[in-house]
C-alpha cells in the first residue's frame, strides 16, 4: 500500500474523531489588521530601499559617466 492512501486513511480517521479541531478558523480583526499593515510597511520599505541606494550618487555624476 502506498504512502498516499495510508495518509488519507489517517487523516480521515482523525477528522472523524476530532472534527472540531480540524475546522478552519478565521483570525480576529484585532490580529489581522496589524498584520496587514505591517506587511504593507515592510513591502514599502523594501521597494523604496533600492531607489534610496540608487539616489546616493548625484545625477550629474551619473550623466557624466554615461557621456564618456
Amino acid at each position: 500500500m502506498g504512502a498516499l492512501p495510508i495518509v488519507g486513511r489517517l487523516v480521515g480517521r482523525d477528522l472523524r474523531r476530532r472534527p472540531a479541531q480540524a475546522a478552519t478558523t478565521v483570525p480576529s480583526l484585532g490580529w489581522l489588521i496589524p498584520a496587514v499593515l505591517a506587511t504593507l510597511v515592510v513591502v514599502t520599505g523594501l521597494t523604496a530601499l533600492p531607489a534610496w541606494v540608487g539616489s546616493r550618487r548625484p545625477l550629474t555624476d551619473v550623466l557624466a559617466q554615461e557621456a564618456s
